[in-house]
């Protein structure tokens, strides 16, 4: 397989991917929505990556699919609707609607490998510690989780086998230039109002943006894989409280102090749910159902069903992770950490 198609190639995950894939030496061909394409792939266009300015959902509506694969030998499809509020009509769009119809026409066009990027989200919020794909799983609470569960689904039920189907999903995927896992935190961190829900005595799962995509292409070079699931973690078990106050200590600011009891932070955020939802309001709510779920369980994995079909081998360490994150946060934030 020499020729790749990127969906949302513009974001943290998207950019990174299509960088080691084009120095890999494969032909990327890169979708992304922006207005303007971010200066990473800019750059990469330099190198030969083929940059494509397309709306996947408009583009339901057209022949649009046929174009934009043709030529194509494998798919890695990240483009999605990742936030915690939305109507289901958009998430079923974005989430359900257009990875049906990407991999219908990838097995038309006689794509080899659909790799789906899913999240660990659907397994529920729950007590896990080394948990993996076989569960356990909870009630799923919101549409995002919802719809990447229903496009899961898809991927691992479509019949034959042209394509040959693959699922990865990540845990909270860090590093430099990341602007939804751990940026939110370091602002927060930066004007002292992060606030603590249990205080932070639960283990998070994450990986390295380097680590994982090297999953990517694990997944998209493995022989003789087809509808399998992988969980995407790093190796080390870390709690959340470690993880932020380690943050802080790097960051040369002070640890958060204010705690909130995990139910509080439960019905705070069905109350503010519930009043997004009824203004119609798209932005991101301080606190909803969803994050305080999150942080108020156990959320660890265990990626050794990775590691044993695919030769997945995450090699940084979270405290070196979290260094390079920090160090990367503080060199664009100069004015807010003043």
């Amino acid at each position: 397989m020499k020729s790749i198609l990127v969906t949302g190639a513009s974001g943290f995950i998207g950019r990174n991917v299509t960088n080691v894939l084009q120095k890999a030496g494969y032909q990327v061909r890169a979708q992304y929505r922006r207005a303007e394409p971010p200066e990473e792939l800019v750059k990469a266009a330099e190198s030969g990556v083929e940059l494509v300015r397309e709306d996947l959902v408009g583009l339901l509506k057209s022949d649009g699919y046929e174009r934009l694969l043709d030529g194509i030998d494998a798919i890695v499809h990240i483009a999605a609707k990742v936030t915690t509020t939305g109507s289901w009509r958009l998430f079923r769009e974005i989430n359900i609607d257009v990875t049906r119809e990407l991999l219908h026409q990838a097995e038309i066009s006689g794509c080899r490998r659909f790799v789906y990027l899913s999240s660990m989200a659907v397994h529920g919020f729950g007590p896990h510690s080394y948990s993996s794909e076989t569960g356990p799983y909870y009630k799923l609470i919101s549409n995002y989780q919802k719809s990447k569960k229903a496009s899961e689904n898809i991927v691992i039920g479509y019949p034959g086998d042209t394509p040959s189907t693959v699922v990865l999903r990540p845990g909270l995927v860090y590093g430099p230039g990341d602007t939804t896992t751990l940026k939110p935190a370091m602002d927060l961190l930066s004007t002292g109002k992060m606030p603590m829900i249990g205080g932070f005595n639960v283990y998070s799962c994450h990986v390295y943006i380097d680590d994982f995509v090297q999953a990517v292409k694990l997944a998209l070079e493995a022989e003789g894989v087809q509808r399998e699931i992988f969980d995407i973690a790093g190796d080390d078990m870390v709690t959340l409280r470690d993880a932020i106050f380690t943050a802080a200590k790097l960051m040369g600011k002070d640890q958060p102090k204010t705690n909130i009891h995990p139910r509080v932070a439960a019905a705070a955020g069905f109350v503010l749910d519930s009043v997004y939802k009824v203004l119609r309001i798209q932005s991101e709510p301080l606190i909803s159902r969803y994050l305080a779920q999150q942080l108020s369980y156990n959320f660890h994995f265990s990626p050794e069903k990775a590691k044993k079909m695919l030769g997945y081998a995450p090699r940084i360490s979270w405290k070196e992770g979290l260094r390079k994150a920090v160090e990367s946060y503080m060199l664009n934030n100069q004015k807010l950490l003043r």
